[in-house]
């Protein structure tokens, strides 16, 4: 499949369903041990796929009226975490972080496990291991895994990996 299609995604009853914006434009991937992932997942930590927010917002009127909207404000660095998540089935679509000044973080993040299995290169993604001070289970040696998020945030990781690529 070309670079230029989105990931399918949708939901576990299916009433949430599109695709991402393209391929080519993700930030990566990461699994995040922090304690509100884990609660939101259900599980160890949580896995995300980034892509630049203004790729995605506003939404669509469509996809906004389908979604529910839950908003969290993260005392540690200040910013409101919205987190969509489906009405009927109640799985968490993607998330999107909004500054304490208002401004939208230049990156948002949509749960992995929602995507095609097929569609997506898992081993190729190389995710990084975020929030792995909460992490509560055991790490591989060699994986990529920063006590937060990488300095300046995964904006600015992946920037760097873009420009020694250059």
């Amino acid at each position: 499949m070309s670079q230029d299609q989105g990931y399918p995604l949708s939901c576990q009853c299916g009433h949430i369903s599109f695709k991402t914006p393209p391929r080519s434009l993700s930030r990566g991937m990461a699994h995040c041990h922090c304690t509100l992932c884990q609660k939101q997942s259900a599980s160890a930590f949580g896995t995300s796929l980034y892509f630049p927010s203004s790729s995605v917002f506003p939404l669509s009127p469509e996809l906004e009226s389908k979604l529910s909207l839950y908003k969290h404000n993260d005392s540690e660095s200040g910013n409101t975490m919205y987190c969509y998540f489906c009405p009927k089935c109640g799985v968490r679509i993607m998330h999107s972080g909004v500054k304490p000044d208002g401004e939208m973080r230049e990156v948002m993040s949509f749960k992995t496990g929602l995507i095609d299995g097929k569609e997506l290169d898992w081993p190729g993604m190389k995710a990084k291991h975020i929030w792995v001070r909460s992490a509560v289970m055991p790490l591989a040696e060699g994986w990529e895994c920063y006590e937060k998020y990488p300095d300046g945030g995964m904006e600015k990781k992946e920037e760097e990996e873009r420009k020694g690529k250059e």
